[in-house]
């Protein structure tokens, strides 16, 4: 009898909110996980193996990461920070969420991964509006334009290679672990204090992390040839 071989997947950002949870469901579901985190390694969680990578950016080595992995999901970055420190944010965001996920992608295709999803923001195509697969990008911060340009090195990189692109933009995203705002109004909630929302008209998008898992297991095993939905000339998947 023949022996089904899992693919090997690699997470990045793995001790981050999304990543963890989406260790728990590719571990039930079977799959093998490797994850690559900054420093803090004892957060792992699930993973069939860890690796230390170091601060992200042009110079990063992920070589050893990658190694004998079919799929990336590059959820590690810069996230959006509401108190800014840094003196210089644009030059920080750039460094870690363009020029490190352009070597991530580099390399992946150097080590000979099949996919590589990268984890997007909404935020890419405005602050407010409803958006479809249609709609222009207009970022607005240096958080977006960063995530942008991001896309944009993914997408030029595996054009010229055999790997393929899968970039999910994705809204406000919430579930077990969750912090933020999001937390602060769970908070609220839970006190029992009344809000004053009933007059509100403005309209938030969420999704589940269970659900965001299923997206991205979908985009990991689907037969299709995936491209990212801002190429016209080739087959669009949303």
């Amino acid at each position: 009898m023949t022996a089904i071989i899992k693919p090997h997947i690699l997470i990045t950002g793995a001790n981050g909110f999304i990543g963890r949870n989406l260790y728990v469901f590719l571990k039930e579901k079977g799959y093998i996980v490797r994850g690559a985190v900054r420093n803090n390694v004892r957060e792992v969680y699930s993973a069939d193996e860890y690796i230390q990578v170091g601060d992200i950016n042009e110079s990063t080595d992920w070589i050893k990461a990658l190694q004998d992995v079919d799929w990336v999901i590059h959820l590690a970055g810069r996230a959006h920070v509401m108190d800014e420190q840094e003196s210089d944010p644009a030059s920080v965001y750039h460094r870690i969420n363009v020029l490190g996920t352009k070597r991530l992608a580099e390399q992946a295709v150097e080590s000979g991964v099949k996919r590589f999803i990268f984890i997007s923001t909404v935020k890419v195509n405005g602050d407010s509006g409803v958006f479809t697969e249609e709609s222009h990008s207009k970022p607005k911060d240096y958080y977006a334009i960063s995530k942008l340009e991001a896309e944009e090195k993914v997408i030029s990189i595996c054009r010229n290679s055999d790997m393929q692109e899968i970039i999910l933009r994705l809204p406000l995203v919430y579930g077990p672990g969750v912090k933020g705002n999001f937390l602060q109004l769970i908070r609220l909630v839970d006190k029992g204090i009344p809000l004053p929302l009933g007059s509100v008209s403005n309209k938030r998008s969420f999704i589940y992390t269970g659900n965001l898992c299923d997206i991205i297991e979908l985009c990991l095993i689907h037969p299709i040839t995936f491209v990212s939905i801002r190429d016209t000339k080739r087959e669009k998947v949303v």
